[in-house]
This record gives C-alpha cells, sequence and structure tokens, in this order.
C-alpha cells in the first residue's frame, strides 16, 4: 500500500511492473504549443536495483518528437541512493529556474509558467549523475552532462552563432529539516511535507571535452509556509547569480506571466515562482 500511496503522490501511476508518469501526458507552452506524451519506468517489481525509463513528447505547435531514455542503479535499498546515467532530446524554456529535486505538486503548480514564452533552447546528450541521502534531511545529487545545445529563436551570441557544444558539472542540494518521510520498496516517501525547505544549485562549464563555455551559476530556492485562520500562505525566495561568459538560455528567464502588452487582457494559471 505504500508503494502505491508513495508512487500516486510523485505523479505515476502503477500498473504491474510499470510507473506511467502523468506529468508527461499534457503539457503547454508557446513554443511547442500542446505537447502530448508518455513517460514509463519499470519499479521494483521488475528487480530491485536496476530501473530503466523512457519518454516520448509531441508538440503539435514546433511539429517536433522529443524523447528520453535513461537507467537507474540502486546502491542500496535501506535510502535513497543510486546512480544515473540517461540521454535526451529535447527542448527547454530558456534560462528556466531548476526543477531539480522539486516534488510533483511543486512541478505541477509551476507547469503554467512558460504559457507566455516562445524562447525555448534544443539539446541533445547524455547525463551522469549520483544521488544520495547524506542525511535524513539533507538530499545531494552530484553529476555531469554533455550537451549540444541550439537556439530556437532568432539569436546570435557575440557573433559565434547559435549552436554550441556544453560540458558541465552540477551540484544540487535539498533541505529538509522537519519533513517526515520513510522508506518503501519503491523508494523514499515523503508522508509529511513540512517547511522551510531549500534549495541549492551549483553549476560549473568546462572547456575540456570540446566544451564552448566556462562560467558558473549558482541559484537558491527557499520555501516556507504559514497557516493562519483564512487558509495558508505560502512564501517563495529564490535568486541566482551566472559569472563568465554563457548564452542568454543559461542566464534566468523572467517569471512574469502577462503578455507584455498595454490594454490587453492577460489570462493564465498560477504557477510556483510566476507571478502576474
Amino acid at each position: 500500500k505504500a508503494s502505491v500511496v508513495s508512487a500516486l503522490m510523485k505523479g505515476k501511476i502503477r500498473y504491474g511492473n510499470v510507473d506511467l508518469d502523468v506529468g508527461q501526458f499534457v503539457k503547454y507552452n508557446l513554443y511547442e504549443g500542446l505537447r502530448l506524451g508518455a513517460a514509463a519506468k519499470l519499479n521494483e517489481r521488475f528487480h530491485k536495483y536496476f530501473s530503466p525509463d523512457g519518454y516520448i513528447g509531441y508538440g503539435f505547435k514546433s511539429r517536433q518528437f522529443q524523447y528520453g531514455i535513461g537507467f537507474d542503479l540502486k546502491t542500496t535499498t535501506r535510502k535513497n541512493s543510486f546512480f544515473r546515467v540517461e540521454y535526451r532530446d529535447d527542448v527547454m524554456a530558456s534560462g528556466k529556474f531548476p526543477e531539480n529535486m522539486w516534488n510533483f505538486r511543486m512541478k505541477l503548480m509551476n507547469g503554467g509558467v512558460d504559457m507566455r514564452n516562445d524562447q525555448f533552447y534544443s539539446y541533445r546528450g547524455f547525463k551522469f549523475s549520483y544521488e544520495n541521502d547524506l542525511w535524513n534531511t539533507l538530499t545531494m545529487k552530484i553529476g555531469a552532462r554533455k550537451d549540444h545545445e541550439e537556439s530556437t529563436f532568432n539569436y546570435d551570441f557575440r557573433g559565434l552563432g547559435n549552436q554550441f557544444e556544453n560540458f558541465a558539472a552540477f551540484l544540487t542540494l535539498k533541505y529538509s529539516p522537519n519533513t517526515k518521510n520513510m522508506m518503501t520498496p519503491s523508494g523514499k516517501f515523503i508522508y509529511e511535507q513540512n517547511f522551510p525547505e531549500f534549495f541549492l544549485n551549483y553549476e560549473k562549464a568546462f572547456t575540456e571535452l570540446d566544451g564552448d563555455f566556462n562560467y558558473h551559476r549558482l541559484d537558491v530556492l527557499a520555501t516556507h509556509q504559514v497557516k493562519w485562520s483564512a487558509g495558508v500562505t505560502g512564501i517563495r525566495a529564490y535568486a541566482g547569480v551566472l559569472s563568465g561568459r554563457a548564452p542568454i538560455w543559461h542566464h534566468f528567464q523572467q517569471n512574469g506571466l502577462g503578455k507584455g502588452q498595454l490594454n490587453s487582457l492577460n489570462f493564465n494559471l498560477t504557477s510556483y515562482l510566476g507571478f502576474a
């Protein structure tokens, strides 16, 4: 029962040996338009330590297929500790704030942030990572990725064009001092999310392995909730800094949800980090 509930809380529908990712079914942004997709991952019923996965999506406005494949290799079942290798050919909003280690609810709430954004870039390449619960309240993820990146909009970076190779290492930390969780056969299950929570991402690009960039990128996010007589108020503070030279998609996007036009009707869904 805990495994089934854990899967549902992560946005997964469990069918035998397969977990289907609800978050990949339907998406929308201004570049791809309506995007329909499917994603599946073999769970612990297939193998206790080894878990392959894959997804595919199609954007009706961009008229392009996007896909990815990967696998996890656990080192233990007593806590979160696993290696991951993946290959992706996909698109992403320029400068989008990382959603590393976000739970399904946070990602779902932030799903509308790109409804007015058509500034996307494409990427294809490999990523290798290792995730580990250092303590019950602190999770670390380290890794490296090698991508071919290209803007999908009219852009020229310092007269060098719009296509580049990027080789970068990264570190993500998530600190949840008050959240309560338990281990299940399908992984860690957070049964009581308490606040505050803190996220930190650091990325360093290298010119080795034919990389074109050499930059540092750091961002932080702090979330808190306050319960009072009228309900629950969520407070989020986030910031980032980039040092070095990098194209615009490695900087930070605006999170305003309006059209940017005067005397026009602005309508949008809410988002976790956006504002209207």
